[in-house]
Order: C-alpha cells, then structure tokens, then sequence
C-alpha cells in the first residue's frame, strides 16, 4: 500500500501532467516577409495583422526592399498565434511636400482588406505579391 506521501507526489505529478498537456502554446508569431506591387518592392508601407479574437495588432513598416517584421512595440516583435485579418497601408509626400491621402495600391489590400493569415508560434516568413 501507498503511503500518503506517495499518494500526494502521485497525485501531484498527474495534475501537473495535465497541466501541461491542456496549456495552449502562448508563445508569439514570429513574422517577417516581403511585400511586392505589381513585381517590385513595395517602401514605407504599413503591414498590419489585426487578430481575429481582437487581441493586439502587430505592425511591420517595409523597407526601401519591401522587407518587414512583426512587431508589438517598438522593442518587441511578434504577432499573437491565430487567425488574422492583414491590411497593407501606404503613404507617400505630395508635389507639394504634404502627405498623400490617396493610397498608392487598391483598397481590397487596406480598408477593404481581403488578406488573411494565419500564425503559428516560431519563426514564419509571410509574403504579400500584390497585384494592381
């Protein structure tokens, strides 16, 4: 027979097993890519991946290569595990100087999004070629 001891370490190693086993993984999305327009990189555009479950957006801003990573803050990149709905956003400065309100690439690729990606924790490469 058992002493009581034993009993509770079994009892304890069992609860912690399943513990284990029913946790879901928290850990983030780590998400960089490229994005092209009509075959080329695609500057100073903003990628942003907003959850489905409305949890916090990740924001990635191309370089002059169309190249981008995921970010929380400033100083944290990642994106939340799941299901996301990915809106591509540019700007550019007028004849004048001022900010352009006209965005350069078709409104199915920002305000009319029609991009989904879903993220898998780990390290993931996730690239856009859009189309005009």
């Amino acid at each position: 027979m058992q002493s009581h001891s034993n009993r509770l370490i079994s009892l304890a190693a069992v609860l912690l097993l399943l513990l284990v086993v029913g946790c879901k993984d928290n850990s983030p999305a780590k998400v960089s890519g490229k994005v092209t327009f009509d075959g080329k990189p695609l500057p100073k555009a903003m990628v942003v991946f907003t959850p489905a479950d409305g949890s916090r957006s990740s924001v990635g801003v191309t370089n002059e290569s169309g190249d981008y990573t995921l970010r929380f803050t400033p100083s944290e990149e990642g994106a939340v595990v799941g299901e996301h709905k990915v809106e591509i956003v540019t700007s550019g400065e007028g004849a004048d100087g001022a900010p352009e309100v006209k965005d350069k690439i078709p409104a199915k690729y920002n305000k009319e999004t029609e991009l989904k990606e879903t993220l898998k924790s780990g390290k993931q490469i996730v690239n856009f070629d859009l189309t005009p």
